[in-house]
């Protein structure tokens, strides 16, 4: 796999990514054992969360962020009033399931502020209320929106997790339809295949902050049913890799993800694709970026300079 970081692949872990890895084991142990019918129940409970959902008026106001909608979800922009030509459609991590967490604001308002770039956010439809045939056309709606005011070449889409995935999907709609890619898509941690088709994955118990019942529950509430688990515009690593904008993987080698990125990577150098960076940092997290540790700096201007590139 193309390895491209030099700063942390090869070396040891830092401490303060051990001591955040120490706390969410403690924080988060209940769920490593929970239940299919666990994971249903609080399924079901993000779902009553999720509906008529909004940005938290204390978000919106400590961030400045300028909010809006499309198609009755909500939409906010971080540094609204940037006059440059460049901004970054996020798309948030949670599992398909859950909404922005409270590292995601501060993140994204650092990074808004240090790249001098409007960062659009959008409260996506989630499961189990909708599906990926219903997520999949609103961001479809969100990237020609900002077309309004960009150009294709000057818009980054950038993803953790679910979110990640779902940048790809992007992508590779953007191409069915005829529609220019973006500048670039960044993805953090990205679920290339929620069908989870890696039977004897060697990562399955080391990320503290995978579940497997909830990763089963969460994947198939997106896809719907099972048969659409496989669906491209639900696990793109099934879909058309051809063709699309650069791409930047940022992944913990700890990661119950990582084999899949892994995977994923051998089908690009089997297709002879040159648009496709790996940046695996070892012995890391879920969504390590977003964390307070210095590998996550290293991968923010690591970021920083594929952005302003």
């Amino acid at each position: 796999m193309n390895n491209n970081n030099q700063s942390f692949s090869d070396s040891s872990q830092s401490k303060g990514s051990q001591w955040v890895e120490r706390i969410l084991r403690v924080v988060l142990a209940s769920q490593r054992n929970m239940s299919e019918t666990g994971a249903k129940k609080r399924l079901i409970h993000s779902g009553k969360i999720n509906d008529n959902y909004n940005f938290p008026y204390i978000y919106l106001k400590k961030y400045k962020i300028f909010p809006y909608s499309i198609d009755g979800f909500p939409v906010g922009v971080f540094n609204s009033e940037s006059k440059g030509n460049i901004c970054i459609l996020y798309l948030h991590g949670g599992g398909y399931v859950d909404q922005p967490l409270p590292f995601h604001y501060k993140f994204l308002n650092e990074l808004s502020i240090e790249t001098g770039m409007q960062i659009h956010l959008p409260l996506y439809p989630k499961s189990p209320k909708y599906t990926f045939k219903d997520t999949v056309p609103f961001v479809f709606q969100c990237y020609k929106k900002l077309l309004e005011t960009f150009k294709s070449e000057n818009i980054i889409v950038m993803g953790d997790s679910a979110g990640a995935s779902i940048a790809l999907v992007l992508s590779q709609y953007l191409k069915s339809q005829g529609f220019p890619q973006p500048k670039h898509t960044i993805m953090f941690s990205p679920c290339f295949d929620i069908s989870l088709s890696i039977e004897d994955n060697p990562n399955i118990d080391k990320d503290p902050m995978f579940y497997k019942a909830l990763l089963k529950t969460n994947f198939l509430a997106y896809a719907g049913e099972e048969k659409e688990l496989v669906n491209p515009l639900a696990s793109p690593e099934f879909g058309d890799l051809k063709e699309l904008a650069p791409m930047s993987v940022f992944i913990g080698t700890k990661e119950t993800l990582y084999p899949y990125v892994q995977r994923f990577f051998e089908k690009i150098e089997k297709l002879g694709l040159d648009n496709a960076k790996c940046y695996p940092y070892f012995n890391l997290l879920h969504v390590f970026p977003l964390m307070p540790i210095p590998e996550a700096k290293d991968a923010k201007e690591k970021v920083k300079r594929i952005i302003l590139s």
